[in-house]
């Protein structure tokens, strides 16, 4: 499926539709984007600029949320921490059943006093690409995810 402009931002990792080779967004254009095969495990970096029908988003998949940070609890939701302040502020981002969800709270009170902010009630897991979370989570803290692909 093909990705529109607006989705993407300069960072965001995707793949080409021709080879499927997965790469970072350098620069977005008005009819196409630059992006780089700087991913590849060879080490070899090349360069691609094509038109936005071209490039697909990167399917979620529970390996790839475990190499962007998130954690699986006992509760069969995967987990990460958006918060600026991890000391003292619960700030999860969470995929839990149908829901992704933020949850936020001061650590020194109870869970139950925590409040929750339903962002999409179906399972994102399956149809949410790579990018969109790249863009969620920068939304959310500020800053960019890192992933160990």
């Amino acid at each position: 499926m093909a990705i529109e402009k607006y989705e993407l931002r300069i960072g965001n990792i995707i793949t080409g539709d021709i080879d499927g080779t997965p790469g970072r967004i350098l620069q977005l254009f008005d009819e196409c984007a630059q992006w780089t095969y700087d991913l590849l495990p060879s080490n070899s970096v090349g360069y691609n600029s094509t038109t936005y029908n071209y490039i697909s988003g990167i399917p979620l998949s529970p390996e790839l949320l475990e190499k962007c940070g998130f954690v699986k609890d006992g509760f069969n939701a995967w987990n990460i921490s958006v918060s600026p302040w991890p000391e003292t502020h619960l700030k999860d981002l969470s995929f839990a059943g149908d829901y992704l969800y933020l949850r936020e709270g001061d650590l020194d009170k109870p869970r139950h006093q925590d409040s929750l902010c339903v962002i999409w009630n179906n399972d994102l897991r399956g149809v949410m690409p790579l990018h969109q979370l790249q863009n969620i989570y920068w939304w959310l803290s500020g800053n960019e995810i890192t992933i160990q692909l």
